[in-house]
């Protein structure tokens, strides 16, 4: 690519010298006549004005003027003598001024009607001899002839000519260093970055673009290098969610093992029992189904639970009453648990968030502090406005966690030691689905040991709520 670059360059700046030595040649002498023709009328305008204000020293004027312009000047008077001239003085001059008066005779009708005449005059076998030739009627005063050699005009051409082409080489030669230093400059990050992301495609996201610069190439490059952060994270939290799911299986199959190893122990002797004793046979039968509902609520724990991991149900913002969402919660309790949950609303007013996901994620507090708490135990239920942000707690009296579980708590299937027992049908999830129902309402959950039991939080925000799920 650098040579490519280089290359390319280097193509331009010969096209752009050589378009432009065409041109030269091209427009150079019609430039070159122009601009004499400019600078001689210019000449005419200065003698005029000498005839008028210093007609003694116009001779002298004249000479000084043609040394500094490199040019003939001839003054001729109405009757056609010569007024003042920078001719050679002898027979040159008397040729010289036959031929001028011819010719100011032959263009005297021009004169008299345009007041200036200008042609390129050019003789037959004499090119030494041609002239640009300015002529200019004075009013009264006569005419004004200003000749300019065509050689020397041709002779300054040929060494801009040779100049050109000495600096068009050296422009060469020095925009092709220049353009292969700069190839390889523009080049170089391009390599970078092509070295980067071939390392991202193959998920290296150790190395970075190294350029600086505040230009386009600096805007792409910080983009690859933030793409790359983000990959990076993203890989990271993929490896993360597949570690957890791995081990989310792996304690899925553990705690089915239990129940399923229960079904078949029964199932295989239930011939006998039936037999032997027929009045065992329900209880059997019963034991059985207990553990089938066990499953199933796991199960659908587990699909739940995946739901709201993958944000597939979507958070409907509804304004609800504080009141009405304890009582509920309240008397679910008592038809499932027959337990008392004292209540405690220090809102007392409407919360906005979505009823059912609340509703559920707080349930779980209550069925864990049930499972935690002995019968005669209290469960409490708190709903309060803190800051810019609604808190729910269930606090229920008993042990307390050990410290080091109080984040723990929050993963799939994790169970305190209190909890490992076949009579309750908890089954670790409950408290994992309460922290998802908060992250999709942009909260956070977390428990606390109190002085004579434990208490779990759930905060959402009061002012904003995610309504896609976070």
């Amino acid at each position: 690519m650098r040579k490519k670059y280089a290359l390319t360059g280097v193509g331009l700046i010969l096209a752009f010298l050589l378009v432009s030595l065409l041109l030269n040649g091209l427009l150079k002498e019609p430039f070159l006549i122009w601009e004499n023709h400019r600078k001689m009328e210019a000449i005419c305008d200065q003698i005029q004005r000498w005839m008028r204000e210093d007609r003694e020293g116009l001779q002298k004027n004249i000479e000084e003027l043609g040394f500094q312009e490199n040019v003939k000047i001839s003054i001729f008077g109405e009757d056609y003598q010569i007024l003042a001239t920078t001719q050679l003085r002898g027979e040159r001059e008397k040729s010289v001024k036959e031929k001028l008066v011819k010719k100011l005779k032959a263009i005297r009708d021009i004169l008299d009607k345009e007041g200036v005449y200008f042609r390129k005059d050019e003789r037959k076998g004499r090119k030494d001899l041609s002239y640009l030739v300015q002529v200019e009627k004075a009013g009264s005063l006569g005419y004004v002839v200003v000749r300019k050699s065509i050689p020397g005009i041709q002779k300054n051409m040929m060494l801009m000519d040779l100049f050109y082409v000495l600096s068009s080489l050296v422009t060469l030669a020095a925009g092709s260093v220049i353009i292969v230093w700069l190839a390889g400059k523009m080049v170089r990050p391009l390599e970078n970055m092509n070295q980067v992301t071939r390392r991202i495609a193959q998920l290296d996201f150790e190395e970075s673009v190294q350029v600086k610069s505040k230009d386009e190439l600096g805007t792409l490059a910080a983009s690859i290098n933030s793409m790359s952060d983000q990959l990076k994270f993203n890989m990271e939290e993929l490896q993360k969610e597949l570690e957890f799911r791995k081990g989310m299986l792996r304690s899925l199959a553990h705690e089915l093992k239990t129940p399923i190893a229960v079904i078949e122990g029964y199932t295989e002797h239930m011939p006998y029992i039936a037999e032997s004793q027929p009045q065992k046979l329900q209880k059997y039968v019963d034991v059985i189904a207990k553990e089938c509902v066990r499953m199933d609520q796991m199960i659908r724990e587990i699909l739940e639970l995946c739901a709201y991991e993958n944000r597939e149900n979507i958070v409907q913002v509804t304004a609800f009453s504080s009141g009405i969402f304890l009582r509920e919660l309240a008397q679910q309790t008592w038809e499932e648990f027959s337990r008392t949950v004292e209540i405690l609303d220090e809102i007392d007013g409407y919360i906005a968030g979505d009823y059912q996901m609340l509703q559920r994620a707080v349930y779980n507090y209550i069925k864990n502090a049930v499972f935690h708490s002995r019968d005669a135990g209290i469960i409490r239920l708190t709903a309060r406005n803190e800051g810019q942000n609604w808190i729910f707690s269930v606090y229920n009296s008993g042990s307390h966690i050990d410290e080091a579980e109080l984040e723990k708590i929050w993963e799939v299937f994790y169970k305190s030691d209190q909890a490992r027992t076949r009579e309750r049908t908890s089954c670790g999830i409950g408290l994992a689905i309460a922290k998802e129902v908060a992250h999709a309402h942009r909260g956070r959950t977390w428990a606390k040991n109190m002085t004579d039991g434990v208490e779990f939080y759930l905060s959402i925000p009061s002012s904003s709520v995610d309504k896609k799920g976070g």
